[in-house]
C-alpha cells in the first residue's frame, strides 16, 4: 500500500510538482521511485509519456515500519494541459513504484492538472 500526497493539485507548465510518499509493506523495498508524466484515456490507444525521476535506495529498515519518500518533479515548460474532453482525456500522474526483490513491484499513482 502507497499513500501519496501532493503538495498542490494545480501546477503551470514549467514549475515543480512536489509532495511526498508513505508506503506499508510485509517486504522493505530495494528502492523506490517517483515520476511525473501524463496519459491519456478515451477512444483509441492509450498515450503516455513520462518527463522525469527521483528515486531514493532504501537499503536495510526493520521490517514492516512504514517508510516516507519526499520528492520534487520538474513539469516541462512545453507540457500539454489537463484535458477532460468527451472523446479524449490528458492526465498528469505521479507513479510512485516500490521495488521488492523477491516480490512483484508495487506503485500507485495520484492524478494533479497542468493548466497554463
Amino acid at each position: 500500500m502507497i499513500d501519496i500526497r501532493l503538495n498542490d493539485a494545480h501546477v503551470r507548465p514549467g514549475h515543480s510538482i512536489s509532495g511526498s510518499a508513505t508506503w506499508h509493506t510485509d517486504q522493505s523495498p530495494d528502492r523506490v521511485s517517483a515520476r511525473v508524466g501524463w496519459i491519456t484515456e478515451g477512444r483509441g490507444d492509450r498515450d503516455e509519456e513520462y518527463f522525469s525521476e527521483a528515486s531514493l535506495d532504501v537499503g536495510e529498515s526493520e521490517f514492516g515500519t512504514p517508510s516516507d519518500f519526499d520528492f520534487t518533479l520538474p513539469i516541462p515548460a512545453d507540457a500539454p494541459s489537463s484535458y477532460d474532453g468527451k472523446i479524449l482525456r490528458v492526465i498528469w500522474v505521479v507513479e510512485v513504484r516500490l521495488y521488492l526483490s523477491w516480490a512483484k513491484d508495487v506503485k500507485n499513482t495520484a492524478r494533479f492538472r497542468v493548466d497554463a
